[in-house]
């Protein structure tokens, strides 16, 4: 993954949880849907016929992933 792209991808989230520590909001954290290089994990994606975009859609693996961490985050 592009080292810019995935720096902002970073900075994105931590506003978000700043925002939502002040609003008293939950965020949730998915690990898993990257690799620690910051490649995505291709398991957890649609795979693209497009040659120079990188997959963003949730595959079916990604969407019980994403399913399973949500419903973890609500029963705690």
């Amino acid at each position: 993954m592009d080292p810019y792209f995935n720096r902002a991808i970073r900075y994105i989230n931590s506003r978000i949880l700043a925002l939502c520590k002040v609003y008293d909001m939950g965020f949730i954290q998915h690990g898993g849907f990257l690799h620690y290089n910051g490649d995505l994990n291709e398991k957890y994606f649609s795979p693209s016929e497009w040659k120079l975009w990188k997959p963003l859609h949730p595959s079916h693996d990604g969407v019980r992933a994403l399913e399973r961490n949500i419903k973890r985050h609500l029963d705690a």
